[in-house]
């Protein structure tokens, strides 16, 4: 099934109107090649306004992971106008913290432009990581022990056999 989408170009960014309400299994292989196209004839920052779709399931999910994949760094990918069914579903999969999700098109724009003035989405959702990670590493700071102290407990023989 062959998806019904509407293409323009705003400035520096591609938006693609998809006007399909469904977007499944049966015509995900569709929107991973409009998508890979797109990429491949040097679009990068794209816009998906979402505005006729009124129900998408994992596999056109999984074709939007695979074109910001795609992208990398060059660029982004952006969502807008979910439907409130659709939107459910991003956050339900967390696909809201691999897209910007935006109200308009123009928000999305908006977004994007900022985001390619500032450090990548990559290096932002990095740091979302590391900051719990780096925690994990330091002493707690109830903690009577120095960092430089090793974290196995005094052995003053408890344990071990002695001679």
């Amino acid at each position: 099934m062959v998806i019904d989408t509407h293409q323009y170009k705003d400035r520096d960014f591609l938006v693609i109107k998809i006007m399909t309400p469904s977007l499944n299994t049966s015509n995900a292989s569709h929107l991973r090649l409009l998508l890979s196209d797109n990429i491949d004839q040097g679009d990068r920052n794209i816009v998906l306004d979402m505005t006729g779709v009124k129900s998408i399931d994992s596999s056109a999910l999984y074709e939007i992971i695979a074109a910001v994949k795609r992208v990398g760094n060059l660029g982004a990918i952006s969502v807008a106008q979910l439907t409130p069914k659709v939107e459910q579903v991003f956050k339900l999969t967390r696909m809201d913290k691999v897209v910007t999700v935006a109200e308009t098109v123009d928000h999305a724009i908006l977004g994007i432009a900022k985001a390619s003035n500032g450090p990548s989405a990559r290096q932002s959702w990095w740091r979302l990581i590391a900051r719990p990670l780096a925690s994990l590493s330091r002493p707690h700071a109830n903690s009577p022990r120095d960092i430089s102290t090793p974290y196995w407990p005094e052995t003053s023989g408890l344990g071990r056999t002695q001679r």
